[in-house]
């Protein structure tokens, strides 16, 4: 008996040896569909840029994937499992630092649904930033897919073609507080705006102090405006004056 233990001994180890490797090949097996599965779920949550700027922080690209994502399964345009990628229009990326912090605003072109968007992104190293990606839509003109209607968290095409037509839309609300010593009285209102069915411009003067269109009027044409091109209503809420 003690012959035959010796001479099966070394059996005995192969066999260890084999099973050892066996056990780590699936492993490595299991490792890699794993990773592969991880990778590929990872990339349907974001629509991946096919090249960025280095300078753009890796969290911010992230971001701006997921949210882009987001749009168009919410648009019913993609579905959550849908791996998706775009690219940054040549020509259109823009950088700047200013106060210690950085902007960069670009456009992105998505081929498989045919739609474009205007980006603007934020990021510093000292100071905290509220709206650090802002996603909106181009008009016809700056989208390389004209005939395809976009639609994002803020606006639409149509509120970008609106946007361009009236510039001034971008300053309002206007508000004006001060004090006119000469009559001795507070000057408080505001100039407000909104779109109406036509897609024109109609501004609302809501007046806090009381007697002041004409003081909004004047305001108006001091920043470059025709106030006979807009829609005006005037509304008197002095009350409280």
């Amino acid at each position: 008996m003690e012959g035959y233990y010796k001479q099966n001994k070394p059996n005995s180890l192969r066999t260890l040896i084999i099973l050892s490797l066996f056990v780590a090949g699936i492993i490595v097996i299991v490792s890699i569909i794993l990773s592969s599965l991880m990778d590929h779920f990872q990339s349907m949550k974001y629509v991946a840029m096919e090249e960025y700027p280095e300078s753009i922080p890796s969290e911010l690209r992230e971001g701006l994937g997921i949210q882009l994502k987001n749009i168009l399964v919410l648009n019913n345009e993609a579905k959550e499992d849908d791996i998706i990628s775009g690219a940054i229009r040549k020509g259109t990326y823009l950088e700047k630092s200013e106060e210690e912090i950085t902007t960069a605003d670009f456009i992105v072109d998505i081929d498989s649904f045919k739609q474009s968007f205007i980006v603007a992104l934020s990021w510093s190293d000292t100071k905290e930033i509220a709206d650090a990606i802002l996603i909106r839509c181009p008009t016809r003109a700056q989208s390389k897919y004209p005939d395809s209607f976009c639609k994002s968290m803020y606006d639409t095409t149509t509120d970008a073609e609106n946007i361009e037509k009236y510039p001034l839309f971008k300053e309002l609300p206007i508000e004006v507080d001060d004090f006119d010593f000469g009559a001795r009285r507070a000057i408080h209102y505001e100039i407000r705006g909104a779109f109406n069915e036509k897609n024109e411009l109609v501004l609302t003067v809501v007046d806090y102090s009381g007697g002041q269109f004409e003081s909004a009027i004047k305001k108006l044409s001091s920043l470059g405006y025709d106030p006979e091109e807009y829609e005006i209503k005037y509304f008197d809420d002095s009350g409280g004056y």
